[in-house]
């Protein structure tokens, strides 16, 4: 079915609020650049990880990796207790079938969705509280590390989206395509749960307006609306929601760059 869409324009546009500013039609966005952040801010955000989140994180070979996975769970601990009387570090998770985290403790009476994404420079985490069945998917990521090569095209995206890029001859337009494509098909999967167990050439995606088609469409039904955006020169980064209504929820966005957590907490 075609996806609703959420642009800067559009009722469901990006705001800058408190982050105890959420309610039960908002999907609350945080973007932390954790090539900023202080020695101490480093020793809070591991301090507040379950002994499994600790224990994934060391196992990263290279430093910048294992930062970046500390950086993303934290950001979302913090997220998560903004407005509730849940200290960061009291929060348990578990993995679903297919590897998608969920909330397993403390009990409380809302339900939360959450979806954190990492690169070596930033972390992003959205987070929604309420009683709506909802699905979330967030993707983050780096500029310069994709590549348009058509080879990937061919091996994992859909007839449509091989063809939006063939017709594409300008280098660095069809470079920029690839990316939009890429981070948004990652939120899709996020948001459906099944990661990539789910084929990305098995639902295609299109633009002006966003739209996801699934071969199996009874699958996923729900309004899907999304948004696209840069939060920084360096980074693409893609929000995929599946909703119970056709009215989009309302997004709210903050960006964290000083160097210090402070903000957050």
């Amino acid at each position: 079915m075609e996806a609703n869409v959420i642009t800067d324009a559009s009722v469901g546009a990006a705001r800058e609020d408190s982050l105890d500013d959420l309610s039960a039609t908002t999907i609350h966005i945080a973007t932390l650049a954790i090539d900023r952040l202080y020695p101490a801010d480093w020793r809070r955000l591991e301090s507040i990880l379950d002994q499994a989140e600790r224990t994934r994180a060391a196992r990263y070979c290279f430093a910048a990796d294992r930062q970046a996975f500390i950086a993303a769970h934290g950001l979302v601990r913090f997220l998560l207790s903004a407005r509730r009387e849940v200290a960061p570090d009291a929060w348990q998770f578990a993995a679903g079938s297919f590897g998608k985290p969920m909330i397993t403790g403390p009990s409380l009476e809302s339900k939360y969705h959450f979806s954190l994404t990492h690169t070596r420079r930033r972390v992003a985490a959205a987070v929604y509280q309420g009683n709506r069945e909802i699905a979330l998917g967030l993707d983050l990521e780096t500029v310069a590390q994709q590549t348009s090569d058509l080879a990937i095209a061919d091996a994992f995206f859909a007839p449509t989206e091989r063809a939006q890029l063939l017709a594409i001859t300008d280098p660095d337009l069809r470079q920029e395509h690839f990316i939009a494509l890429w981070t948004l098909k990652e939120s899709v999967i996020k948001a459906t749960g099944l990661g990539l167990s789910q084929p990305l050439a098995d639902f295609a995606c299109d633009f002006d307006p966003i739209r996801v088609r699934f071969q199996d469409s009874e699958s996923f039904r729900g309004y899907w609306h999304f948004r696209q955006w840069r939060p920084d020169t360096n980074h693409f980064m893609a929000l995929a929601v599946c909703w119970p209504q056709a009215d989009p929820p309302g997004i709210r966005e903050r960006s964290f760059d000083s160097g210090s957590l402070d903000p957050i907490l």
